[in-house]
């Protein structure tokens, strides 16, 4: 395996880790916003409410982390292919097949944010 398709595999598996992090994150959003519903419809006191706001504060702070760090990790993902792309053709079109689809991924994932 040559140092390029080594990069590649890097680069692609910490772009897809990213977008994994992302939907996560947006996913504990979903979760945390519908449990304050419940606390709110409950009646929970007012600490309680404060807590579950300060926890969908932090999910949505994860959110904001996780869209910085996919937009450099793309970027950088990016700019190994404009210059790695003659020698990675030859020798990992699959994974040069699959990086091209994470960013595409990663590009859907950040224009539904």
């Amino acid at each position: 395996m040559s140092q390029a398709q080594k990069q590649l595999k890097i680069k692609s598996g910490s772009l897809k880790r990213n977008i994994k992090d992302l939907e996560a994150a947006q996913k504990e959003v979903a979760q945390e916003t519908a449990r304050l519903q419940k606390f709110t419809s409950e009646g929970a006191d007012e600490a309680k409410l404060k807590q579950q706001r300060n926890c969908i504060d932090e999910a949505q702070a994860q959110i904001h982390d996780c869209k910085t760090r996919i937009t450099k990790s793309c970027a950088d993902l990016k700019e190994f292919l404009s210059s790695n792309t003659e020698e990675l053709q030859a020798s990992a079109a699959e994974e040069l097949r699959t990086a091209t689809e994470l960013i595409a991924s990663a590009d859907t994932a950040l224009a539904n944010l």
